[in-house]
């Protein structure tokens, strides 16, 4: 096994138990006796992308730290797609991980709310704190995000061009997690979180290709995808080993991110 492939199994891990955790308190508040595992997030993006930039850095943020950093981004991920699919849907989203406990709205959206302040408690635990005012300002973009995609434009028509924005909107905790990889150089830093910026909004809008009908398009976004995930590469060409565990996410870590040619879709 690789040392990226035992760093990328390694920080999922550590951030899964740090999450169950997290999530045990949560169904602890709210006198929910489900299981905390069912609410833990599938796929794990914003980690899997940690994991290989960070298993490419020269001197990435210790483990423990992002181990808690990417814990507390897959929480809010987690607490926006409760509070955004109740009880309908805004565009460009995903299914809601509370309503798999089959809890009724309101217990969902408090369940949602208190996701967010165990996810800004454990960010407040890294560095001492000097994370947290970049977290909370990333939170607010999402969340910023979802009332436009939720209140806004519901049941309007969405645009090639909308779309890629509510993406980049979206996409801010992926960059807070990539300036962790990037660590101590601060150089690196910059470009790892403004290619965890850029892959993220790939990432988000290969999400909404899976809702569209309209074919022509599909293929706008998996042509924006394609490019968006090129850009993402190329900006850490200084950087060859967060480069190439960029790439590796993209292609293959576990699976491949993107159908196709970075296309986001069959």
């Amino acid at each position: 096994m690789s040392i990226v492939t035992e760093t990328s199994c390694g920080l999922l891990l550590q951030a899964r138990q740090v999450m169950a955790h997290r999530f045990e308190l949560v169904a602890s508040s709210l006198g929910w006796s489900g299981p905390a595992g069912a609410l833990l997030p599938g796929r794990m993006l914003c980690t899997r992308m940690a994991a290989c930039l960070a298993g490419g850095a020269d001197s990435p943020a210790p483990a423990s730290t992002l181990a808690r950093a990417c814990a507390a981004v897959e929480m809010v991920t987690a607490a926006w797609r409760g509070h955004v699919h109740l009880p309908d849907r805004g565009p460009g989203c995903g299914g809601s991980p509370v309503r798999r406990w089959g809890a009724e709205a309101s217990g969902a959206v408090l369940a949602g709310d208190l996701m967010l302040c165990e996810a800004v408690e454990l960010v407040a635990g890294i560095e001492r704190g000097r994370r947290l005012p970049a977290f909370l300002s990333k939170v607010r973009e999402v969340i910023a995000v979802e009332a436009e995609a939720k209140v806004v434009l519901r049941g309007r028509p969405v645009g090639e061009g909308t779309r890629l924005r509510l993406a980049r909107g979206r996409a801010g905790l992926f960059a807070f997690v990539g300036a962790l990889c990037g660590g101590a150089d601060a150089a690196a830093a910059v470009a790892a979180e403004r290619a965890g910026h850029i892959v993220g909004t790939a990432c988000l809008l290969a999400d909404d290709v899976a809702g569209m009908d309209n074919v022509r398009g599909r293929e706008g976004i998996r042509c924006a995808t394609a490019c968006l995930c090129r850009s993402a590469i190329e900006s850490l060409a200084a950087w060859p080993g967060m480069q190439a565990g960029l790439r590796r996410f993209i292609e293959s870590e576990p699976q491949p991110v993107f159908v196709g040619p970075w296309g986001g879709g069959p």
